[in-house]
């Protein structure tokens, strides 16, 4: 006959090889006796489910690929270089892009927040001046 040392050793090698020892010490986490423990590391063998179809992962879009960034220049990101080529070959030059880009103009260093004021204030249809200079008083 076993001890139950040695067959608490014997289970604890199992639940090792098969990787759900982690799940053990969290199930044996109350258990104080040596027949408890070893009960549990039986019962952990005994259900563990093995997943027969991958995990759905979800995408959010172009984000998950890492394409979408914030930047100040329109030639960054894969879509800038294609709106660029786009852009060129309609014959729209390089300030009305920025324009449309919703950039300020060439020249204008704002920061991270003042950017996404000047954004805003743009999307509610102010003047580009007017954008500017409601950007630059934000700190």
């Amino acid at each position: 006959m076993e001890s139950l040392e040695g067959k608490l050793g014997r289970l604890t090698e199992q639940l090792t090889d098969k990787g759900v020892f982690k799940k053990y010490t969290e199930a044996s986490a109350n258990c104080k006796s040596l027949e408890s423990k070893v009960a549990c590391a039986e019962s952990v063998l005994r259900t563990e489910v093995k997943e027969t179809r991958s995990p759905i992962t979800k995408h959010n879009g172009a984000s998950d690929n890492g394409r979408i960034t914030e930047s100040d220049t329109i030639t960054e990101t894969e879509f800038g270089k294609g709106d660029t080529a786009l852009y060129t070959g309609l014959g729209i030059s390089e300030a009305e892009q920025r324009k449309l880009a919703g950039l300020p103009p060439v020249g204008t260093k704002l920061t991270s927040n003042q950017l996404r004021e000047f954004r805003f204030l743009r999307s509610i249809k102010l003047s580009e001046a007017d954008a500017l200079r409601g950007a630059l008083k934000v700190a």
